[in-house]
């Protein structure tokens, strides 16, 4: 086709949306890098080197196609809050030489999105991408897209909120990043050994130092078995007379049932279920029984959340998170995501609490307010936590009058864990 599109990836038929207009969970997709003006062959008319993969695109799009312009060359990263913004946005690139489709009548395309051999389309690394975006914007979420995890960072400090999510392809970029975003949880594949039934290698992913004891980023780790069949889809929007079948990991799923989940308000108990991990678009294959235990331990023990068959339904069948699990590791209730989240967040949000009071001088005073705002706080998480085992201390057991170190140590349990936890905070007071 001379301008091909891609809204048939958009068509009611085939494509499921949530209702959720109004996101109130983002996550992060690292697809591509640093932004590259293209050039072109002028013999071919399609790019001669990579602009930036999905994120390049993008920017190229929006910046150098679209009337009015959106953004700039320089920005660091994209937001959106529905598909069809990301469709709208990549179909600009509509004119450009074998940019959306590539055919064996048109040459290069080695930098673009998607191939036709006249009847059937295939993704490239672009292609795959956008389709990841795509699904999971279906669930009703915000994705910042970015080429580089300083664009992450770039969008946390202009909208001063963490990203609640990062959706992970496996690589070095995003488990560096991981490492420092301390409220940010990461959800990768599992390996692709046909069975996807392995835990990527996360000793060798991460630095040896992240996942030594005290730190919280084996907490926020989340591995994800089996894959998404996409139905055929006509894509004629692309290309006359064709069609698309596609096979994906569920990342972009698990994405969605923690949408589901915040939305909910239960994401401090679980994102499994049969109300918040539905598949809305395809199938999941290899969907394992509840019954199957031989597989399910397997799982278990490294740390591998799955999909079960139930009634013909699917939902996950785990929850757990852990980047270091091994064959013979034991797991108890806080290795939920859950009470997990819960205690990432509980962290966060009393060490904003306490800095606060950093330039307060260290008495009875100040800390009476800090245990009386910690305590507000943590009386709004009271449907997840069990009373009689919350204690908050911040006085003259743990802190000299005086002190440029103040301390407060807090003891909870969730109601959904076999064992409470303590989180202690200290700042350096300037006073």
């Amino acid at each position: 086709m001379a301008n091909p599109k891609l809204t048939s990836f958009l068509s009611a038929n085939y494509y499921n949306q949530s209702t959720n207009t109004n996101p109130i969970l983002y996550y992060g997709f690292l697809a591509g890098s640093t932004y590259a003006p293209p050039t072109f062959n002028g013999v071919s008319g399609a790019a001669s080197n990579n602009p930036g993969g999905l994120f390049g695109w993008l920017i190229y799009s929006r910046a150098e196609l679209s009337i009015p312009t959106k953004g700039a060359t320089t920005d660091s990263y994209i937001v959106y809050t529905n598909p069809n913004d990301l469709v709208f946005d990549l179909d600009q690139l509509s004119g450009v030489t074998a940019c959306l489709l590539t055919t064996s009548n048109t040459q290069g395309g080695t930098f673009g999105f998607f191939s036709s051999d006249r009847s059937q389309i295939t993704g490239k690394t672009n292609g795959n991408d956008f389709l990841s975006a795509l699904y999971s914007l279906a669930y009703g979420g915000g994705i910042v897209i970015t080429g580089t995890t300083t664009g992450f960072i770039n969008y946390e400090t202009a909208n001063e909120n963490y990203l609640d999510l990062l959706m992970c392809k496996g690589t070095t970029a995003e488990a560096r990043y991981l490492e420092n975003a301390v409220s940010t949880i990461g959800i990768f594949p599992s390996v692709n050994d046909g069975a996807g039934q392995t835990a990527l290698n996360f000793d060798a992913l991460f630095t040896s130092a992240a996942l030594v004891s005290g730190s919280t980023v084996a907490d926020r780790v989340v591995s994800v078995s089996g894959k998404n069949y996409k139905f055929k889809i006509p894509t004629p929007s692309l290309d006359n007379n064709t069609t698309f079948t596609h096979t994906t990991n569920l990342v972009s799923d698990v994405v969605g049932a923690f949408t589901n989940a915040k939305l909910r308000n239960s994401i401090y108990y679980t994102v499994a279920g049969l109300d918040t991990s539905p598949v809305l678009n395809g199938v999941v294959q290899t969907p394992i029984l509840w019954t199957d235990t031989g597989t399910k331990n397997i799982f278990k023990k490294n740390r591998v959340n799955f999909y079960t068959q139930l009634n013909k339904t699917y939902f996950m069948g785990l929850d757990l998170v852990g980047a270091t699990a091994g064959a013979d590791s034991s797991y108890t209730s806080n290795d939920r995501i859950g009470p997990s989240k819960l205690r990432v967040d509980i962290e966060t949000t009393v060490r904003t609490i306490v800095l606060k009071y950093v330039f307060l001088q260290n008495n009875a005073t100040t800390r009476a307010s800090i245990t009386s705002e910690v305590s507000f706080y943590l009386q709004s998480l009271s449907a997840f936590l069990d009373p009689a085992f919350t204690q908050i201390i911040c006085s003259d057991a743990n802190n000299d009058d005086n002190s440029a170190t103040l301390t407060i140590d807090i003891t909870v349990k969730p109601l959904i864990a076999s064992e409470e936890f303590t989180i202690s905070v200290t700042t350096e007071s300037s006073t």
